[in-house]
């Protein structure tokens, strides 16, 4: 997705996401897609890569979710927060990834291991929801960042 080339959908993924039941589509991409119900009504969706990349040894996919989306670049007081935020952050920080149309989004990302288990996926795609999910909530409410 946003500028990546076309791959097949990594079956991998597909067998962790049946193991731990949770329904997902693969996108045109070939990246999966899941939707979570979250507290107080609200839902959020996560994407896990089928497209991998190496790191020496290792082979690492990303599982991302969309935060805040901006026409243009983030403004001053939104990026020194994402910054400031990462910092706080376990496993996984934001990133900027540009759009169409001189829009960027701005996406709350954790790599993981592309053979981990039904355990590590699920923490890593529980992480991406609910941070970005709590970014949302913040600029929808009008908050001080």
């Amino acid at each position: 997705m946003f500028g990546q080339r076309r791959v097949q959908a990594d079956l991998r993924v597909g067998r962790l996401l049946d193991q731990l039941g949770i329904r997902y589509r693969v996108d045109e991409d070939g990246d999966y897609r899941v939707v979570f119900e979250l507290n107080g009504g609200r839902s959020q969706q996560a994407f896990i890569d089928s497209q991998t990349q190496q790191l020496g040894s290792y082979e690492i996919r990303d599982v991302w979710s969309i935060g805040y989306i901006s026409d243009g670049h983030l403004d001053q007081e939104v990026a020194n927060y994402l910054l400031i935020e990462n910092a706080t952050k376990k496993i996984g920080a934001w990133e900027l990834r540009p759009l169409a149309d001189n829009k960027y989004i701005a996406v709350f990302c954790t790599k993981v291991a592309a053979d981990c288990d039904a355990e590590a996926l699920y923490t890593s795609i529980r992480v991406v929801l609910e941070v970005a999910d709590e970014l949302e909530k913040i600029l929808e409410a009008g908050d001080k960042l």
